[in-house]
């Protein structure tokens, strides 16, 4: 039985939102030097964020993780796709870390390393916190942990 999951890009969502109204707010205190231009340019930039908001959720849903059995299967990619699929066994390293805005939301970011892989490892940010455990899991037990019913979103 597999278990897939895709990232939920909320944090970096907030993170945009975050640096628009650091960017707004800056323009305010300069209103003297951009008194004209004070609102177009806050809603080109408000339109920007809305746009890379947009981005984070799209190509979310273009990078899929899948525990299996016995191997760990990382595929991405919406012209070109890669998939990445690596036994539990030659997993070297495994781990996650988090930030104070991914504690608060419940999200990580997982770095995997294998032993001879080409790449220098995967790093996957927002990671719903559940699945890195699941993932860790998975490659601490090498494949023997219940993974229960596949997930789709």
């Amino acid at each position: 039985m597999s278990y897939s999951y895709h990232p939920f890009p909320i944090g970096g969502s907030i993170r945009s939102a975050f640096g628009l109204a650091l960017l707004i707010v800056i323009l305010y205190l300069l209103r003297g030097l951009t008194s004209n231009y004070f609102i177009p340019i806050s809603i080109i930039l408000a339109a920007l964020v809305a746009l890379r908001v947009f981005i984070y959720f799209f190509f979310a849903h273009f990078q899929t993780v899948t525990l299996e059995e016995k191997t760990f299967v990382y595929a991405s990619g919406i012209l070109s796709h890669k998939q990445v699929t690596l036994p539990y066994s030659k997993i070297t390293e495994a781990n996650y870390s988090q930030g104070i805005l991914e504690r608060l939301l419940g999200i990580a970011i997982l770095k995997i390393d294998s032993a001879g892989f080409s790449d220098s490892q995967i790093r996957l940010a927002d990671i719903r916190f559940s699945d890195v455990q699941k993932t860790l899991d998975m490659i601490n037990s090498g494949g023997s942990a219940t993974i229960g019913a596949k997930k789709t979103f």
